[in-house]
């Protein structure tokens, strides 16, 4: 270190252009240092929200796979919850219009399907 600062203050007591191009160099070779250094750690952020992108996708992959199977079961107790709201007369009119539209689909569809056994 001191070979270099000693050839450095020879050489910059004899040209002053020496001086300021190892003064640029100096700060050059910092910003490079710096740029490294930033390269480094956006390398690092970078990898780190891969790693939580693809938690969070397995996560999502989860919840969507549960709310499919809530629907599954909602759409199968929904005929349930009707009778029991019929039963309690708690349906309002055009609910009861509705259920009473989808009892005689269903009426019909059995009407059907006895109608091709007799045959």
């Amino acid at each position: 270190m001191r070979a270099w600062k000693s050839l450095w203050r020879q050489k910059s007591e004899n040209n002053p252009i020496f001086s300021i191009e190892f003064l640029a160099m100096t700060s050059l070779q910092q910003q490079i240092n710096q740029l490294k250094l930033q390269v480094r750690q956006l390398v690092t952020q970078h990898v780190k929200l891969q790693k939580e992108t693809s938690r969070l996708q397995l996560e999502l992959d989860k919840k969507e796979k549960q709310l499919a199977a809530k629907d599954l079961q909602l759409s199968q107790l929904q005929p349930h919850a009707d009778a029991v709201r019929l039963e309690a007369g708690l349906l309002h009119d055009e609910e009861k219009k509705e259920l009473t539209k989808r009892i005689d689909a269903y009426i019909k569809e059995i009407d059907q399907c006895l109608a091709l056994l007799n045959q």
